[in-house]
Parts: structure tokens; C-alpha cells; sequence
């Protein structure tokens, strides 16, 4: 909670009541990557993949196959 700077940690700490306050908060962030992952993968499909001009370890170490 200190690093996000919640200005009340009351309503924080009642949603966590009676919880396993690690477990809940793998739970929250494990959803939020599948999310970011979802929607990385939606943007890449838009943009034709990375195989396509993307950015990729091989082109960043200069082996460039397209």
C-alpha cells in the first residue's frame, strides 16, 4: 500500500479481512497479466505479428530475418 500511496488504507484492509492477503493479491495480479497479455496479443495481431517489423531479440542483436 506504500508504494501506491493510498491516502486511506481502511477500505483496502477491509476487502483483505479474513483473506490470505498474498494469496488475494497473487490472485489480482495474476489477472492482471493475463489482461496485458490478452491485449498484447490482440495488438499484435493487428499489426501483423512481430514476425512482420516487429521488435524482437534476434533484430535487437542484429539477426535480422524477416
Amino acid at each position: 500500500m506504500a508504494i501506491f500511496r493510498v491516502p486511506d488504507v481502511r477500505p483496502v484492509l477491509s476487502r483483505y479481512r479474513g483473506k490470505d492477503v498474498a494469496l488475494e493479491w497473487a490472485k489480482v495480479e495474476a489477472e492482471n497479466k493475463a489482461r496485458h497479455v490478452k491485449e498484447w496479443e490482440a495488438k499484435q495481431a493487428q499489426l501483423g505479428g512481430l514476425a512482420k517489423g516487429g521488435w524482437t531479440m534476434g533484430r535487437l542483436l542484429g539477426n535480422v530475418r524477416v
